[in-house]
């Protein structure tokens, strides 16, 4: 296996030609959820815990809209998004008090 394979095979493929669903466990869908996870670690652990990190960073970016083109985080907790028409928005860390 390789990193690039993660862009090309479908974990249902995987699972059935490694033997696929047992009878006597859980339901397909449970089963299949399982290995998914499972497969989603190996993917994890062949590229790396850095290349791992920035999948994950980007992937929680996917939902900005409109379109980022730079985005800073602070170790206080701050985010600055730069979008792509030069727009910048600050998201600041909420304080929540006793």
């Amino acid at each position: 296996m390789t990193p690039e394979a993660q862009d090309t095979l479908y974990a249902s493929h995987i699972w059935y030609h490694l033997g696929g669903w047992n009878e006597d466990g859980d339901t397909y869908e449970t089963q299949l959820t399982d290995f998914e996870d499972e497969l989603g670690r190996f993917w994890a652990a062949l590229v790396g815990p850095d290349e791992q990190l920035r999948r994950d960073v980007l992937a929680s970016l996917d939902s900005v809209k409109p379109a980022w083109s730079e985005v800073t985080v602070s170790s206080g907790g701050m985010v600055q998004i730069r979008f792509e028409d030069g727009e910048v928005k600050s998201i600041m860390p909420v304080k929540v008090g006793r």
